[in-house]
């Protein structure tokens, strides 16, 4: 429907430049179709989606599931690689054949110049709790998943995610 109508589709977000429209930004180019952003702040977006003054909105699921599990909102797809286990029925981008990886994650970060040693000792006291299974439920609750490992992989996901979010929010020109 978009491709047929383009530019006339239009879809809520968060805000501009918040997550919820830097993803439909990335679905619109990968999908190749035009969508009319309507920014909201915070959780106006869903509230546009769910009263109908918009169609579509991209979302984190821990936002939306109890609507889609009280057949209020409708889900379409999923990025990852991998459907969602709370949405077994619902593709991955990926199968509908775009390459749609939007990457979300959260870190816990030291100012410059902390002491390498506590450095080391945080990340072990972190790695250790993600292995504790009643914080894997609360992550599961949140449908997060734990990423152990070094410091230095903070500093790789914050690369990867310039390289993905940089050219779009140029493109869209979104200045601070």
């Amino acid at each position: 429907m978009a491709k047929a109508r383009p530019g006339e589709i239009s879809f809520a977000s968060g805000g501009i430049g918040n997550s919820t429209h830097l993803a439909m930004e990335l679905v619109a180019q990968r999908t190749g179709v035009r969508l009319q952003h309507v920014p909201f702040n915070g959780s106006g977006g869903s509230t546009s989606l769910m009263n109908g003054q918009t169609p579509v909105m991209m979302n984190v699921l821990a936002g939306v599931q109890p609507y889609i599990a009280g057949k209020k909102l409708i889900p379409l797809a999923v990025t990852g690689d991998k459907r969602q286990p709370a949405l077994p029925a619902v593709p991955t981008f990926k199968e509908l054949g775009y390459d749609v990886q939007v990457p979300g994650w959260y870190a816990i970060v030291a100012r410059s110049g902390t002491p390498a040693g506590v450095i080391r000792k945080v990340n072990a006291d972190i790695n250790q709790i993600l292995d504790d299974p009643q914080f894997q439920g609360k992550l599961a609750f949140q449908f997060l998943d734990a990423i152990k490992g070094p410091p230095s992989e903070v500093e790789r996901y914050m690369k990867r995610d310039a390289d993905t979010w940089g050219p779009i929010i140029r493109n869209l020109a979104i200045s601070l």
